[in-house]
């Protein structure tokens, strides 16, 4: 029979875990997170500027295409959220 001790593994103050390359960076952007709301965009407006860049990045649609549709998206009187 075999026993193994959690304790060999060493204290938990001792051990050190290295952090992802970009962490950072990460810690720098959080404060910029804001909710779509605060944008006045609708979950179903945000959905829909998605799906056109969604086509620009598969090159489905030029930058010139993607561009027209969006201006268009964003002029368009908000969707009320329901």
């Amino acid at each position: 029979m075999h026993l193994f001790h959690l304790d060999g593994l060493g204290s938990a103050e001792h051990r050190v875990i290295a952090e992802p390359s970009h962490f950072q960076l990460y810690r720098e952007i959080i404060p910029s997170f804001h909710l779509h709301s605060k944008m006045g965009l609708s979950g179903q407006r945000l959905r829909q500027i998605r799906g056109e860049l969604k086509l620009y990045w598969s090159q489905v649609t030029d930058l010139d295409t993607c561009c027209k549709h969006l201006e268009q998206l964003l002029s368009e009187q908000p969707i009320l959220n329901t």
